[in-house]
C-alpha cells in the first residue's frame, strides 16, 4: 500500500480563508453557546497559541479550551464538524484543521 501524501496549504493574506469572517463567525458562535466570559478565554488561548506557533490555530485553541473545561457539555463534542459548520472548510475526519 503506498504511503499517503501530505499536502500543506499556506494561506497568505486571506487567499484561502477569510480570517476576519471566520473570526467573526466563531466569536458569535462561542458567545452564543458558552457565554462572553468563556468565549473571551478561548480567544486568550487562541492568541497564546498564535504567539507560540506563529500562525492561527483555531482547532488547537478549541482543544486547549476543552482541557480547561472538560465538563462543558456545549464544547465537549465540538470538533472539526463545529469548525466546518462555521465555514472553516473541511477537515480530514481526524481532527486536523489548522490554518497557516
Amino acid at each position: 500500500m503506498p504511503e499517503p501524501k501530505v499536502v500543506t496549504l499556506f494561506d497568505v493574506d486571506n487567499t484561502l480563508l477569510d480570517h476576519d469572517h471566520v473570526t467573526a463567525d466563531l466569536r458569535r458562535h462561542l458567545e452564543k453557546f458558552v457565554g462572553t466570559h468563556r468565549a473571551h478565554r478561548y480567544w486568550e488561548l487562541f492568541e497564546e497559541i498564535r504567539a507560540q506557533l506563529g500562525y492561527a490555530d483555531y482547532l488547537g485553541a478549541l482543544q486547549r479550551y476543552r482541557l480547561e473545561h472538560p465538563r462543558d457539555v456545549v464544547v465537549v463534542g465540538a470538533d472539526v464538524a463545529e469548525l466546518e459548520a462555521i465555514g472553516m472548510g473541511e477537515g480530514d475526519g481526524h481532527g486536523q484543521v489548522t490554518t497557516i
